[in-house]
C-alpha cells in the first residue's frame, strides 16, 4: 500500500471499516475520469463507492508522493507528481499518468474508465521501473 497510504487507517476509522475493507471497496468502485488538470496528469475520478466518501484534510499537506491515490469528498484522484494536496492518501500507483518525454505524454484522458487492483511491493517496484523507462504498465480492461 506504500508511502502513499498515509491516511488509509484514518479513512478506515472514519467509516468504521478495516483497512482491507476500504481497499476492497475502492477496488470495486467503477471510476470514470471526470477531469485531467490542476497539474499535468492529475486525474479526478467519479464513481467512488459512497461508503468511502471522506472529507478532505483541514490543512493540506505540503507534498504528496507521485502516483498517490486519494479520496476527497465523493471523488477519487490520481496524482502525477509531488505537490500540495488536502485529499486523503489511501494508496499509490506506479503508473505515470504524465510523462512529458513519452510519445503519449498523457496516459489517461477524460471519459476513461479506471479500475484499481492491488500489487505487492516487488511488483510495484518492477512496474514503477518499467514506467520510468516510458513503458505503459496499465492493463486494458474491457
Amino acid at each position: 500500500r506504500g508511502e502513499g497510504a498515509a491516511d488509509l487507517d484514518a479513512v478506515a476509522s472514519f467509516h468504521s471499516l478495516s483497512t482491507d475493507e476500504v481497499v476492497a471497496l475502492h477496488k470495486e468502485s467503477d471510476f470514470r475520469v471526470f477531469m485531467v488538470g490542476f497539474a499535468p496528469g492529475w486525474c479526478y475520478l467519479g464513481g467512488l463507492d459512497p461508503k468511502l466518501a471522506t472529507p478532505r484534510l483541514e490543512s493540506p499537506r505540503l507534498e504528496v508522493p507521485k502516483g498517490c491515490i486519494s479520496i476527497g469528498g465523493q471523488q477519487g484522484m490520481i496524482g502525477s507528481q509531488p505537490m500540495p494536496s488536502g485529499w486523503r492518501l489511501i494508496g499509490q500507483t506506479p503508473i505515470q499518468t504524465y510523462a512529458p518525454k513519452r510519445q503519449q505524454p498523457f496516459f489517461i484522458e477524460v471519459g476513461d474508465r479506471i479500475k484499481f487492483y492491488e500489487v505487492g511491493k516487488r511488483e510495484f517496484t518492477q512496474l514503477e521501473n518499467a514506467a520510468g523507462r516510458g513503458e505503459l504498465v496499465a492493463q486494458e480492461v474491457r
